[in-house]
């Protein structure tokens, strides 16, 4: 039974539909979570590593653009212990506002990564860790 229960649970997320729910509903559980908004149309996972993104907007801790992309095909190779790395990247149509606003001391991108820094890094011995060959 429990068999049956997962390969139909993996069927379902082979359709773009579900992936794509999956990917908004962790959208929002990143911006509950660490205060980041990341938004996205669509997302198609394509076994065993490609990932394409439709429609990929990020915004800056004070609510501005801060990357869109029209399409990201990405190669993942490893997704464990606090990691993500991405071996290859294509963008479509990509647009970088990337800027030191007045009254802050970083960029924008700085001030978006620090979100994701743990409050205490005593706690968390690993921290999360991205890295684009």
């Amino acid at each position: 039974m429990v068999i049956l229960l997962l390969m139909g649970l993996g069927i379902t997320l082979s359709f773009e539909g579900p992936q794509t729910y999956v990917a908004q509903r962790a959208s929002g559980f990143v911006m509950k979570r660490y205060g980041a908004d990341i938004q996205l149309e669509k997302l198609r996972y394509y076994f065993p590593n490609r990932v394409v993104v439709t429609e990929l907007l990020i915004v800056d801790p004070d609510g501005d653009s801060l990357i869109y992309t029209q399409k990201l095909d990405a190669r993942i190779t490893s997704f464990l212990q606090n990691q993500l790395v991405i071996q290859d990247a294509r963008l479509w149509h990509p647009r970088f506002f990337l800027l030191k606003k007045p009254g802050h001391d970083e960029l924008n991108i700085n001030e978006f990564a620090a979100l994701f820094k743990p409050a205490d890094t005593l706690a968390d011995k690993r921290p999360f860790n991205l890295d684009i060959n």
